[in-house]
């Protein structure tokens, strides 16, 4: 174990390496900070950096996380606002047009699935054509249950209340 061979074998190479520990910036960084000075100065600002202590949730400040909270419900939002229509899209538009400029180049018109009826019926939805009883009638121990619950409530004279 302790045979210079085995020292030599083993030995740790990263303690003969000199790590340095003040490298220099990066060409972002020097960015960044250039770009900070240049902001400071022109908005007459100094931008000064908040410490955290440990204890502290860096997304939230020291008063707690309440800008992430429900609003009331009391508060009334505007509601049917007109909203300006400006036509389709452009990229959009650009892409039909596209289509169409490759279909006469192929020579063939492009079909997309849901076109066809073989692809709608294979495509088709069919549970859109069950008619679902949302109102089943109860099942028998559930009958018998809640005439039980009656009964013993009506002895009992107190009512059962569910938390």
């Amino acid at each position: 174990m302790g045979t210079e061979e085995n020292k030599k074998k083993y030995e740790n190479k990263a303690k003969k390496v000199l790590y340095d520990y003040h490298p220099s910036l990066d060409g972002n960084m020097i960015d960044a900070q250039k770009n900070l000075l240049d902001a400071e100065k022109n908005l007459n600002h100094k931008y000064e950096l908040v410490q955290l202590d440990s204890q502290s949730d860096p997304i939230c400040s020291s008063a707690g996380c309440d800008q992430y909270k429900h609003p009331d419900a009391k508060e009334k939002w505007d509601m049917d606002y007109p909203v300006p229509h400006f036509g389709m899209d452009r990229d959009i538009q650009e892409s039909f047009q596209n289509a169409e400029i490759a279909e006469k180049i192929v020579g063939h018109k492009w079909k997309t699935q849901f076109h066809t009826d073989e692809s709608k019926k294979k495509y088709s939805n069919p549970a859109k054509k069950v008619d679902y009883n949302f109102a089943p009638e109860l099942d028998g121990d559930i009958k018998d249950a809640n005439k039980n619950l009656a009964d013993t409530e009506k002895r009992l004279d107190h009512v059962y209340e569910l938390d």
